[in-house]
């Protein structure tokens, strides 16, 4: 696991019609930065994570808090990423990721997979998190954000911190 606050800079250099192959989020809950949503198979940031070290992976979930010399406004690091050819991305990634998977996590012992299987929970619930136990990290680190967008009042309970990223 990451130690939380982890960042690091990724440089990518790029034509006017690459992509970088990511969308973000940056509404008022996101603070000083953006969040990435997701990664697309194809793009500069497939690129990139191919090459280096999977510590600097750029991964679904991640905040850019920096691009160039730009911070502190969302709109103009955007701008940075969209239009800019040579591109300083400073990343912090999110708290608790696993970089890289090496093996799978322990199981539980018995008595606690029990516990959990005798936990009760609303139908409707149940429908939720087969569905979520469905969806690739990408999808569900989109879905958080989007989540975290439309009830920034529980992103201190999220987050922990008082909402700190």
């Amino acid at each position: 696991m990451t130690e939380e606050g982890q960042c690091f800079t990724a440089v990518i250099s790029r034509t006017p019609s690459s992509n970088l192959g990511v969308d973000v989020t940056y509404r008022s809950w996101t603070g000083d930065g953006v969040f990435i949503t997701k990664v697309f198979e194809d793009g500069l940031v497939a690129d990139w994570n191919s090459k280096n070290d999977p510590f600097k992976h750029i991964c679904a979930g991640d905040f850019i808090f920096q691009v160039n010399s730009v911070s502190g406004d969302t709109v103009a690091m955007i701008k940075e990423l969209k239009f800019k050819t040579e591109l300083t991305i400073h990343i912090r990634k999110r708290c608790g990721q696993e970089i890289p998977p090496m093996t799978p996590p322990p199981k539980a012992p018995e008595a606690a997979r029990e516990t959990a299987r005798n936990r009760v929970v609303k139908p409707q619930l149940e429908a939720i998190l087969s569905e979520m136990n469905a969806i690739s990290d990408e999808e569900l680190a989109g879905l958080i954000c989007v989540a975290m967008e439309r009830r920034p009042w529980l992103l201190p309970s999220v987050l922990g911190n008082n909402g700190d990223a």
